[in-house]
């Protein structure tokens, strides 16, 4: 209970993104570009939904909940992984540009990062070959 009180705390972004060229914008509580799935050890994707040698990235998008119906809706889906809902985006995706507020806070592999007004992630599939 004492989490619920500190919600009002976190801080939303407007944020504008471009998903293998569809647009996606609104106001976000939480986004993640992962190719895992795990996200941060916040969140665990279905197997079944994550291929990790597709070449594409899982994105999940969290809009910011305005009333506690919504917060509530956002923790059924999580408690669920139903992650596509009215208040959350999940897809998978190569390219995903991000246009923001050059100070919103970022993390990259689980460590802080300089914000960017303009961000592009792109999975290279394959870029990489492991030898045995």
């Amino acid at each position: 209970l004492g989490g619920i009180s500190e919600l009002s705390q976190i801080r939303n972004e407007h944020v504008r993104m471009e998903i293998d060229g569809e647009v996606v914008e609104d106001d976000f509580l939480f986004g993640a570009i992962s190719n895992s799935t795990s996200v941060g050890g916040i969140l665990t994707l279905d197997p079944k939904q994550v291929d990790m040698a597709d070449g594409l990235f899982e994105l999940l998008l969290v809009r910011s909940p305005k009333d506690l119906f919504e917060l509530t809706e956002c923790i059924t889906a999580v408690q669920k992984q139903q992650y596509n809902c009215r208040m959350m985006t999940f897809r998978s995706a190569k390219n995903v540009k991000i246009f923001s507020n050059a100070d919103m806070p970022w993390t990259l592999d689980g460590e802080q990062a300089n914000g960017a007004g303009e961000l592009t992630a792109t999975n290279l599939q394959h870029a990489i070959t492991l030898i045995r």
